[in-house]
């Protein structure tokens, strides 16, 4: 997955538009944002985690503190997303509850979260596929194939949470680190590599035992399990003996 832009209205700490390009990073996977305490980092995690599963980056923070505090009456707080997996282009837009003006009279009105999923045809047009705040987190789960906890160990680490990252017990760590680096690749190989000496040793085993039991049978006195160099030994003899034995026969005839 691949974020390409993000664009917020009146979310967090910004009050007018902002509109962000990752794709100026071209391919870099990994990347950081940094600046100054209160410079507004943290509200590009959560905008990002609020486009994706409608939550935010940190777990102390919920939707009522998505609106910004510097936003007007007129302001309409808003996520855009715009994000690419394997070369195929999705956008979602989220909206989290707010007071809006009434269109009619005096006052102000609820208006409910809102989300819709898009994905890009290869027109170039964006066709909309889900509208219900529901339908757009499932098939945003199975597109990415993560969940959000899964999505914020292993996609970004927001502020505040790597030390909860590196605090983790060795075998989560493990897991998050293996799939943010791809390793699982090579922790398959490994695994398979530790069966198959595992399965050869124990051929071995059963090798050794047989071959002692046949110099058992054949009331040798040295009770050990031979080595692989004394098998290789009697296999040699035993084929050089019935090379004799074939030539002598071909002699009799």
């Amino acid at each position: 997955m691949r974020v390409l832009t993000l664009e917020i209205n009146a979310f967090g700490s910004y009050k007018n538009h902002q509109v962000i390009d990752f794709t100026e990073l071209e391919e870099e996977s990994i990347f950081l944002i940094t600046g100054p305490t209160g410079a507004g980092k943290t509200t590009i995690f959560d905008a990002i985690c609020y486009g994706l599963y409608g939550k935010a980056s940190g777990s102390e923070r919920d939707q009522e503190a998505f609106r910004s505090h510097f936003s007007s009456e007129d302001d309409y707080t808003s996520v855009k997303l715009t994000f690419s997996i394997k070369g195929r282009e999705y956008r979602i837009e989220r909206s989290p509850k707010q007071w809006k003006k009434k269109t009619r009279g005096d006052g102000f009105t609820e208006e409910p979260a809102n989300a819709a999923f898009y994905t890009q045809t290869p027109e170039q047009d964006w066709k909309l596929e889900a509208t219900k705040i529901n339908e757009v987190n499932e098939a945003i789960e199975q597109l990415i194939g993560l969940d959000y906890e899964q999505f914020k160990k292993m996609i970004m680490i927001p502020q505040g949470e790597f030390r909860k990252l590196i605090s983790e017990n060795s075998r989560e760590r493990e897991e998050v680190l293996q799939k943010i680096f791809h390793t699982s690749f090579y922790r398959k190989i490994t695994e398979r590599l530790k069966e198959q000496s595992t399965e050869l040793r124990s051929e071995i085993q059963q090798f050794e035992n047989d071959i002692k039991q046949q110099f058992d049978k054949a009331g040798l006195e040295d009770t050990d399990a031979p080595t692989l160099e004394d098998i290789e030994l009697l296999i040699n003899s035993l084929l050089e003996h019935k090379k004799q034995l074939e030539q002598e026969w071909r002699d009799l005839k």
